[in-house]
């Protein structure tokens, strides 16, 4: 079975914590969410008991529209009681609305809207009665116009047959006619005789409407009864329908209440869980601290131990520059022996595989460029080797063509490496020039590093030997070349660091066609300005990215 360490159990015991807290989290969060969407519910009005007040409100407000025309007959009111069945109708349409997929409540809908169509068509009857009523309240104020009007005394309605010929007389022998007196005999006994039929006539009528008037009355009376009962019923209605709504939210209170309870008891257990798993937590973080701690102080001791091996290394990498800048000819020697010149030289680490040669020997002066196999550490101690083999070919072999010390550099190059077992196939790309300035020639040998110079205006390369000065798998001399030269003349070798540098906006490298024009470009300034501007553009160049090798470039004019 596979065994965890401090530090993933730690991790394992915090994840299942923080898990914990928030499934729990969530939990509460939904249960929270419920109750609040349960209460916002139940706080939110029932439509149907709004719409169902709303018919109750409007049948009574109907009925009060009638008693008030009853009252004023005034057109108003019959307009607003048309309008309150109008909005009956619209509200019981919301109430079928509503009640869609509930079958009973349904059915008690259905029932409203009867009692709600008896009641209108009492309360149009009510109506009809009242309109009949008012015809003998007609007849009376026209009584009281006929009567004389200095008689101050309360007219009281027509009785019998001599109190309607009264009122006939009235309204009838007050007008005046200016016929002959035996006309108007004439006439009385014609008028005498109407009048007793009209008056055997209205006695009728005003019989027929008494009877009529207590018929009414009954009927009156009746509808009275039938709407307040249709009211009763209707409000009966409402409150029963009230009730089972009252019920059904005193319901979903209660299962609000034990939702509540559910989730209070729920969060506690999950408050204790994580409180449990909390305190194990913490327990293992204080463990793991305890031996993280340990851990940092043998970590802190290691590092303290790398440092100071670091700085050993560092002290003696700077001592090993120090030594190769020894060897390297210094800016005296160089002026002394080729003023006008200038040397770019940028390791790559802190000490380089690159280096540069200046020896005066009889009449020659020699020249190099050299390029060892790797670079920093390596390639320092590689060019010691290879700068120890350049001088025994000078000064104790007395060689004196650059092919020569070439080909004798590589011998004692590989009689070095071969002391051990182990066989290295190291060595350097070298450009090796000897100046004669009394018959102003310069001959000038390479291994894979060309010579590059401008006569005249125009840039002239001598290709090197595609060979390096190392162990080579075929014995080959190297090429020996002759050049005349002037004064004018500028030379330049330099090893490859500088074109296979990478930079500039694609990220490619600078290639050795745009080292040589820049070379040409530049040869007409100073030697110091072309030092500079060659630095300058080589930083443009790699911008960000890291220099990756060695560099050395050597100029000089004879």
């Amino acid at each position: 079975m596979r065994k965890f360490k401090t530090k993933d159990r730690v991790l394992i015991v915090l994840i299942t914590t923080l898990l914990v807290a928030i499934s729990s989290a969530f939990l509460v969060n939904r249960t929270l969410q419920n109750i609040v969407n349960n209460i916002n519910e139940e706080a939110q009005p029932n439509a149907r008991l709004i719409h169902l007040k709303s018919v109750l409100y409007i049948v009574t407000s109907a009925e009060s529209q009638v008693k008030s025309y009853g009252i004023t007959f005034d057109e108003q009111y019959l307009e607003r009681y048309n309008q309150s069945i109008t909005r009956v109708d619209s509200t019981l349409k919301l109430l079928y609305r509503e009640a869609k997929g509930d079958s009973q409540f349904n059915l008690e809908v259905k029932r409203i809207d009867s009692l709600s169509n008896k009641k209108f068509e009492i309360l149009d009857e009510l109506l009809l009665v009242t309109n009949e009523q008012s015809i003998r309240g007609v007849l009376e104020k026209v009584q009281i116009r006929v009567s004389p009007q200095d008689n101050q005394e309360t007219v009281e309605p027509v009785q019998n047959e001599e109190v309607d010929g009264r009122f006939f007389q009235k309204l009838f022998g007050t007008r005046k006619n200016n016929d002959e007196p035996s006309a108007v005999t004439s006439t009385k006994k014609q008028t005498d005789f109407s009048y007793q039929i009209f008056n055997h006539e209205f006695n009728t009528l005003k019989k027929r409407e008494i009877a009529r008037e207590e018929e009414l009355k009954a009927r009156e009376f009746s509808l009275i009864q039938s709407n307040q009962e249709i009211m009763d019923k209707i409000t009966s209605l409402v409150r029963e329908l009230e009730a089972v709504e009252d019920s059904h939210m005193q319901a979903k209170l209660t299962e609000v209440e034990k939702e509540g309870s559910r989730t209070r008891i729920t969060i506690v257990v999950f408050c204790l869980i994580s409180c449990v798993l909390l305190v194990f937590a913490g327990y293992i973080i204080s463990v793991y601290v305890k031996r993280n701690d340990a851990y940092k102080q043998d970590l802190e001791n290691s590092k303290n131990e790398t440092d100071r091996f670091n700085k050993e290394i560092l002290s003696s990498i700077n001592y090993a520059k120090h030594l190769q800048s020894a060897i390297l000819p210094d800016e005296a020697k160089i002026a002394q022996l080729l003023p006008n010149s200038f040397v770019f030289y940028k390791p790559k680490d802190i000490v380089a595989g690159d280096f540069y040669w200046l020896v005066q020997s009889g009449d020659y002066t020699y020249v190099a460029v050299a390029d060892c196999t790797g670079h920093g550490v390596p390639g320092a101690m590689i060019s010691m080797t290879c700068l120890s083999a350049l001088d025994r070919s000078v000064r104790e072999f007395g060689l004196k063509t650059p092919a020569e010390i070439l080909d004798n550099c590589l011998r004692l190059i590989i009689e070095t490496f071969d002391g051990g077992d182990f066989k290295v196939y190291d060595g350097m790309d070298i450009a090796l020039c000897r100046i004669d300035r009394t018959k102003m020639e310069l001959q000038y040998a390479g291994a894979n590093n060309s010579l590059y110079y401008i006569s005249g205006g125009e840039p002239i390369i001598i290709k090197a030997d595609r060979q390096s000065v190392c162990r080579f798998s075929h014995d080959k001399h190297f090429t020996n070349h002759k050049i005349t030269i002037n004064a004018t003349d500028t030379f330049f070798i330099y090893s490859d660091g500088l074109q296979d540098q990478f930079g500039g906006p694609k990220r490619k490298k600078l290639m050795p066609h745009r080292v040589q024009k820049f070379l040409a470009d530049n040869v007409n300034k100073s030697f110091e300005e072309q030092a500079n501007r060659l630095e300058k553009a080589f930083e443009e160049w790699k911008g960000e990215v890291p220099q990756i090798d060695d560099i050395c470039v050597m100029g000089f004019r004879v």
